[in-house]
């Protein structure tokens, strides 16, 4: 069978080291600290209550972390499968509203698949007390605590599908008016704009880029480095536009990448018109193929997925993928297990899920694949002079959750995606459509199970034809013909020694398949 070494080159940065500006920034920021200290200590009563409320922030965060690590083992025990964002939801509720919910910023219609989520909701005032409460007040499945008042109202709390808390009334200080530590809006805000949605979608913008309500979409590189992305106003982190245009957002500045020779600005507009397009300032010479820690690498990259809510690290981060290199390596399970590494981009498991299976096979080579320092020389060889100190890691392949976000972003914006049917049973490879692609892990099985399948359950595979040939992205999903097939970093549920893989034959889809003996099978 043939192989595709598939790697992601993985930048954040502008600059390694401490440059002139990042010293005059610091300087300022050690002023403006002595300010503060200096404002305290005559005990104002406008810096008092500044402080008063970010310590209210400060307070329903810590409230929600602790009620979300309650809820998680709680779920786990049960056996019942539930999102990070679906435990926030019921943070925000007051009740558990199970596996077919989703974020729908205020009010009870919820969302009823991932990718219409709106990623942010209101957390619910609540009436009564104890268990049979309603909203925060809930102390089963909320915080069990009246909320704030902010601008004499607790009604402006959100929590998003990340866990992050903010109050879209905001405090007014110094001349900004202020909705959580370091996001706030330039000016004062009329009072009858206290406890608006689409300032919430807006402010979630901001928490997903990074940055603060003003600025507009971090500058994470400059010249020909991609940046710019989706933002979980527009979406649910896969980019899909909510339909809502009451109130427009600002738009996130864009900036400079090479694509296919031309220079371009990417945004969150017109992000995924990019995906699957060359970046062409990568490497020196994007033809033919290197040796990457043994393994055939190709030169020729593709851009995959930008992080913008910073689902697998930091906000921002922007991931290419090599194109199939034409030839058979080997994947390896010689390397130990190590959580910290499989969640960063396996975010549906648990520490405790991964050490209790820390002998297993597909947990080991799922390490290795995701190992940066496996395939550090990405990083520094043949690379462009203007991506020197940009391109800081690299790894062995893509998880499935990040392929699934990145394939399903792709053909939404084609027009041609289709939600996940009951089954795709007798569905043929000359089909015009495309499936929604979905995964679930669920405690103490061997690893992740996918839709769509042969019937409407969870599955170790998916069926027939989910993944076909493209000829606009050439290998960045459909690993080509003749039975090829391209690892994912992501253990299969069917057994100890099995990892996803998405293959060709049968008009691919992502199966399990075991890594021993080794040699037989390819990256």
């Amino acid at each position: 069978m043939k192989g595709i070494n598939d790697n992601m080159a993985h930048k954040v940065r502008r600059y390694d080291g401490i440059s002139l500006i990042s010293l005059i920034i610091t300087i300022v920021v050690i002023i403006i600290l002595a300010a503060i200290v200096i404002f305290n200590g005559l005990n104002t009563p406008n810096s008092a209550n500044f402080a008063k409320f970010t310590q209210q922030v400060d307070n329903v965060q810590m409230a929600v972390t602790n009620k979300y690590a309650e809820l998680r083992t709680r779920h786990a025990l049960a056996n019942n499968t539930r999102t990070d964002e679906q435990i926030y939801l019921e943070i925000a509720t007051g009740s558990d509203n199970g596996i077919d919910n989703y974020m729908c910023t205020v009010g009870t219609s919820y969302k009823a698949k991932a990718s219409e989520s709106t990623g942010i909701q209101n957390i619910l005032v609540g009436e009564g007390s104890g268990t049979t409460a309603t909203g925060a007040k809930n102390t089963e499945h909320s915080i069990g605590m009246t909320l704030p008042l902010v601008r004499e109202s607790n009604t402006g709390w959100y929590v998003t599908k990340e866990g992050r808390v903010f109050n879209a009334n905001g405090y007014e200080y110094d001349g900004k008016t202020y909705f959580a530590g370091g996001i706030y809006q330039d000016g004062t805000l009329p009072a009858n704009e206290t406890s608006n949605a689409n300032r919430a979608k807006v402010i979630y913008e901001t928490i997903a880029r990074g940055t603060n309500i003003v600025t507009g979409a971090p500058e994470i590189g400059s010249g020909d480095v991609l940046a710019g992305g989706n933002s979980s106003s527009e979406g649910n982190g896969e980019g899909e536009n909510n339909g809502n245009n009451e109130t427009p957002t600002p738009t996130p500045a864009g900036l400079t990448a090479t694509i296919n020779g031309e220079t371009v600005s990417i945004t969150s507009s017109n992000f995924k018109d990019y995906l699957g397009k060359v970046v062409t300032n990568f490497k020196n010479t994007r033809t033919g193929t290197e040796t990457v820690n043994g393994k055939t690498v190709s030169k020729q990259y593709r851009l995959y997925w930008i992080d913008y809510a910073g689902t697998y690290g930091e906000v921002g981060t922007v991931y290419l993928k090599a194109d199939y290199p034409g030839s058979t390596t080997a994947l390896s399970n010689n390397q130990d297990t190590d959580a910290s590494i499989i969640m960063k981009f396996n975010k549906q498991l648990g520490e405790s899920d991964i050490t209790a299976k820390a002998s297993n096979n597909n947990m080991k080579a799922v390490t290795w694949l995701l190992d940066s320092d496996n395939w550090a020389s990405i990083t520094t060889t043949d690379i462009h002079t203007d991506m020197t100190g940009k391109v800081l890691k690299a790894y062995g392949a893509p998880s499935l959750e990040m392929f699934m976000d990145s394939y399903n972003a792709y053909y939404e914006n084609k027009g041609v995606l289709n939600a996940t049917p009951d089954n795709v049973s007798g569905r043929g490879t000359d089909a015009t459509d495309r499936i929604r692609l979905a995964c679930n892990y669920a405690t103490g099985n061997y690893g992740y199970k996918v839709k769509p399948g042969s019937s409407s359950d969870w599955q170790k595979n998916t069926g027939n034809a989910t993944v076909q040939a493209d000829s606009d992205i050439g290998t960045m999903y459909y690993p080509g013909g003749d039975s090829s097939y391209y690892w994912l970093s992501s253990p299969a549920s069917n057994g100890a020694g099995s990892v996803i893989h998405v293959r060709s034959d049968r008009g691919a889809g992502c199966f399990p398949m075991s890594i021993t003996p080794a040699t037989r099978f390819a990256l």
